[in-house]
């Protein structure tokens, strides 16, 4: 390089001026490697630390200090262990008395006159051939009414059967007492009526009744009597008659009906508060171990009184966030926001 100057100062002035550019051009050159290899070279030092640090790992918790949670004004509370009893849903409606009373009267009256035809029957015929023995025409008279009350009652018993089914339990010998008690409204016959693909009704369990708009899943009245109803076109599904006990509802009323459908689980309580939504999923939060508060999904399709029964992957006795979880989801997607 030195040379190349000195040669340039040698030069006559107009040709120093190629001269120069060559200069320019070669200092370029030796320079571009020397950008290049420390472009290369690793970061050291400060350089180092000023790169940003890894975020933490999904599913290690929310780390809160007891100060942090209340700021947050978090709730906590041991899940309870509950039973659940899975069921369908059907709808119910509470009849009048006045149908079946008059279905009742027809069979008991109808059920006198034949009691009575054939009992005159009977003394016709046993007097004959004797003093006192009746005409002809009498005892013929009397076999004619005997069979014609026969024909009454039994007309009498098939339409009862026809409007309220023909396994009915006053139909056997030890529920011959329910007709007139549903007769006089003493006992409530409530028309029950379920999804033509629901499970069939099973009479251990019964079914449970609640008024229309109450809270989710109450228990207020239970009936083990039901029997088949015969099917009405107008009400589209598979129809119960139950015999209801005890109850307050009045006639011309509709509940909600439940049929339990399999055998009873056992889970946990979750109460509503403790939800939040997040991804398109439902989740809660779990405190373990302390000061650590983990999001797990749950499953809310079984509702229950006072919250949700959930099947995993909580155990009964475990810490739940009750109160405030909507605040410690947002404290945990945005870690540097602040809690209000």
């Amino acid at each position: 390089m030195q040379r190349l100057q000195a040669l340039s100062g040698t030069l006559p002035p107009v040709t120093r001026l190629p001269a120069l550019l060559c200069l320019a051009l070669l200092a370029a050159c030796t320079a571009k490697p020397a950008a290049d290899t420390a472009a290369a070279a690793p970061a050291t030092g400060s350089a180092a630390a000023a790169a940003p640090e890894a975020s933490a790992k999904p599913g290690e918790g929310l780390k809160l200090s007891e100060e942090d949670q209340a700021k947050l004004g978090l709730e906590k509370a041991p899940a309870r262990s509950i039973n659940y009893t899975p069921e369908v849903e059907g709808y119910a409606l509470v009849l009048s008395h006045e149908a079946i009373a008059q279905a009742a009267a027809e069979v008991a009256t109808t059920r006198g006159a034949d009691a009575a035809s054939h009992a005159a029957l009977a003394r016709a015929e046993h007097l004959q051939g004797t003093p006192g023995a009746l005409s002809a025409e009498v005892e013929e008279a009397a076999r004619r009414q005997a069979t014609a009350d026969a024909a009454a009652l039994a007309l009498a018993e098939q339409r009862l059967t026809a409007q309220f089914g023909q396994h009915a339990p006053w139909l056997e010998p030890t529920g011959a007492a329910l007709l007139g008690e549903l007769a006089d409204g003493r006992v409530k016959l409530v028309r029950v009526t379920f999804a033509l693909d629901a499970p069939v009704p099973r009479t251990g369990p019964g079914l449970r009744f609640a008024r229309l708009g109450g809270s989710t899943n109450p228990v207020a009245w239970a009936s083990r009597q039901i029997w088949p109803a015969p099917a009405d076109a107008s009400v589209p599904g598979r129809s119960y008659f139950a015999a209801l006990r005890g109850t307050d509802a009045a006639e011309g009323e509709r509940l909600a009906a439940f049929s339990g459908t399999g055998d009873v689980q056992t889970g946990v309580l979750i109460p509503p508060g403790a939800l939040v939504i997040s991804e398109g999923k439902t989740w809660c939060y779990l405190e373990k171990p302390a000061g650590t508060f983990a999001r797990v999904p749950i499953d809310i399709g079984r509702p229950l009184s006072g919250g949700y029964f959930v099947q995993g992957p909580i155990a009964a006795g475990e810490t739940v966030v009750t109160g405030g979880a909507g605040l410690l989801l947002a404290r945990e997607t945005n870690p540097g926001g602040e809690g209000e």
